[in-house]
């Protein structure tokens, strides 16, 4: 395996736009947005969550992510690295428990975690409703999550508004739940 790490972003812009969606995604929470950056990210990592991680990440945050992308992330962000348990930015490919990631505090509730879930496809699994800031009345759709994540994440709600915001990839797509979203199996 050769040590030559890909290139990041190739233009200066292409961080802006990759934020920008992100930001649009988290404002519209269920819909799915297409980035179309060109990128070769390591290959645990799909272009989304590279994007993701580009965009979001700097010196200042902690990452969890696999062991194949963990030079490329450091290399052209500065991020650190640390233990899901510590980490500001999480990267899964299934449905992890999320109890055991910073859901901030009272003080810094913002200090909660993302959870970037990082699965083969988005419109697949168990069909869902969601509701809450963004969303006119309610969407149903289908995500790729379990009965446990699902029961976690309403959990979560009696904290608020500590707790993680989740971004879901899947090659060059995201949809974004931010902790204030409502979910429900239907």
């Amino acid at each position: 395996m050769s040590d030559e790490l890909s290139p990041g972003f190739n233009d200066i812009h292409a961080s802006q736009r990759c934020f920008r969606a992100i930001l649009d995604a988290m404002s519209h929470p269920g819909r799915t947005r297409t980035l179309d950056e060109a990128l070769d990210p390591p290959p645990s990592l799909s272009v989304a969550a590279a994007c993701c991680l580009l965009a979001l990440t700097d010196a200042t945050v902690l990452v969890a992510l696999p062991d194949d992308a963990a030079n490329w992330l450091v290399f052209h962000t500065g991020a650190g690295l640390a233990p899901p348990s510590r980490a500001d930015f999480i990267v899964a490919r299934a449905p992890i428990a999320i109890t055991n990631f910073s859901g901030g505090t009272d003080e810094e509730p913002e200090r909660g975690a993302t959870l970037l879930l990082d699965v083969p496809a988005l419109d697949t699994g168990i069909r869902v409703r969601l509701s809450g800031p963004g969303i006119a009345g309610s969407i149903t759709i289908s995500l790729p999550l379990t009965t446990d994540f699902i029961r976690q994440w309403r959990d979560q709600h009696d904290r608020a508004p500590c707790g993680i915001d989740v971004i879901l990839c899947a090659g060059r797509s995201l949809l974004a739940m931010p902790r204030s979203v409502m979910m429900e199996a239907i």
